[in-house]
Formats: structure tokens, C-alpha cells, sequence
């Protein structure tokens, strides 16, 4: 069951998150999705700011594919990859329409993600 008060199913896959629990340490499955959550940033603020550089955009891109997948933010995956498959196709006009969704994606995932650690507590094994 996933939990919609954190996130709207279609912004954050609540189950890729649980899978991470059940196989790492709370504090790593934390670090993780902060790792995460600094690289998506920084990707998403080099895709705007390198717009024209589609190649550039295009790697960026590809690698938010499959980050965005490992902590559930599954719009953001998409829109990666949609924004990957223009930028290969020399596309700018569609470029540009999947940059802006890819950073509307990003954003609502970004606070969906950070709300999620927000709520979390450690379980009380780890807490002593």
C-alpha cells in the first residue's frame, strides 16, 4: 500500500523506496536518496542552463533515467528519457517542451523525496 500523503503515486513510487529499506541500513538508505536528491540537482540545474547543448543535455539526461528509477521518482525517469530520445533526435523545439517537463517532474519529486526523509524514523534497533 503507499502511502499518498507523502507523495501522489504518479510523482514517487512509494515501493522502490521500501525495497531500499529492505535491503540496506536506515542511515545508508537515507545517505542514498540524499545522494541522490544532490545529484538530480545539479543535473537538472545543468540541463536548463545548457539547453542547447544537446549532447550535453542528452548525458545528463540519460543518467536521471536511471537514478530517478532507484528511488522511485518514476515522472522523472520518463521525462529523462523522453528528453534523452529528443535531444539524440536533434530535436530542439521537443527539447525544449521536455526540459520544462523534466524540471516540473524534478521539482515535485526533489520535495516528494525530501518530505519522504523528513518523515522517516529510524527503527528503534538503529536508534539506540
Amino acid at each position: 500500500m503507499k502511502n499518498s500523503t507523502l507523495a501522489d503515486d504518479s510523482i514517487l513510487d512509494l515501493e522502490k523506496l521500501r525495497s531500499l529499506d529492505g535491503v540496506l541500513p536506515f542511515a545508508e538508505v537515507n545517505a542514498f536518496v540524499e545522494m541522490c536528491l544532490t545529484d538530480a540537482d545539479a543535473r537538472l540545474a545543468a540541463i536548463a542552463g545548457a539547453a542547447t547543448d544537446l549532447a550535453g543535455v542528452a548525458c545528463s539526461a540519460h543518467v536521471l533515467v536511471s537514478t530517478a528509477g532507484n528511488v522511485g521518482a518514476m515522472a522523472v525517469s520518463i521525462s529523462a528519457r523522453r528528453l534523452e530520445e529528443a535531444c539524440r533526435n536533434g530535436d530542439r523545439a521537443v527539447v525544449a517542451e521536455r526540459i520544462e517537463e523534466l524540471q516540473t517532474a524534478g521539482r515535485a519529486a526533489c520535495d516528494a523525496l525530501r518530505a519522504w526523509l523528513a518523515a522517516r524514523t529510524a527503527p528503534v534497533a538503529e536508534r539506540a
